[in-house]
């Protein structure tokens, strides 16, 4: 493991131990997009069998559990899979993923979700054949990537533009049918790193720091509503991240 993915994976070791995390501005506004892609695409989630790779806070499991998929979850973080179990107990299946292998038969998912992910590993090459390994023909691979506006991102290997994701398609023998990309939502994105607070390793957020009304107005109120905007696409900032619906 080199010095970045050690990074990775201390950063968010400690990621889910901060209560707000699942009200973030980044990660209702993937909540929001995830479904919006899966209602504008129609893509059917009854009976099907959903791998979602790296489920961080779990905001996804939800969708997928109320639409009628069978939930499978994939992560590095030990603190989101004790989290998730807590949560949801045998409603779903989750485990840890390690060296980029995939604990599944051929063909075994109807629909891989992977939000944000690629971007963290190193070999991209090794999970995405094993994406396409795992993944039934005529089954989707969602797959949401960071573009231009997260340059400076010391977290990520890579940065994506929309000629990447038909390289992919490509390459991986996918059939891309939809991209989306979504900008940076001026002049409102400033709001959503103010409230970021570093939270210290193995300590939970009541004991980091107080709860204040601001922060509750801000994760509850503020955050809902910028990510529903950015969702809905109306910023003409820069390319913030792509989305993806490939079909194998």
């Amino acid at each position: 493991m080199n010095e970045t993915e050690q990074k990775n994976l201390a950063e968010y070791e400690k990621l889910y131990y901060n209560t707000f995390e699942d009200k973030s501005f980044e990660v209702l506004s993937k909540t929001k997009i995830l479904k919006k892609i899966i209602k504008r695409n129609k893509i059917s989630l009854r009976n099907k069998k959903v791998l979602e790779i790296g489920f961080g806070s779990g905001n996804f499991i939800p969708i997928i559990i109320n639409w009628g998929g069978i939930y499978h979850g994939l992560e590095i973080s030990n603190s989101a899979i004790d989290t998730c179990r807590g949560k949801y107990g045998n409603k779903v299946s989750v485990d840890f993923l390690k060296n980029n292998k995939i604990n599944y038969r051929n063909e075994e998912f109807d629909i891989v979700i992977m939000s944000h992910v690629l971007e963290h590993i190193k070999n991209e090459e090794e999970i995405l054949w094993e994406v396409v390994r795992i993944l039934k023909y005529g089954g989707f691979l969602i797959l949401g990537v960071p573009s231009l506006g997260c340059k400076d991102n010391s977290l990520h290997f890579r940065i994506y533009k929309r000629e990447d994701l038909i390289n992919i398609s490509k390459k991986y023998f996918l059939n891309l049918i939809n991209d989306t990309e979504f900008k940076t939502l001026i002049p409102f994105y400033f709001l959503t790193s103010i409230f970021r607070k570093k939270v210290k390793p193995n300590k939970k957020l009541k004991d980091d720091f107080k709860f204040s009304l601001l922060k509750k107005f801000y994760f509850y109120i503020i955050s809902p509503i910028l990510s529903e905007l950015y969702s809905l696409r109306i910023s003409k900032g820069e390319i913030n991240e792509i989305w993806g619906v490939f079909k194998r």
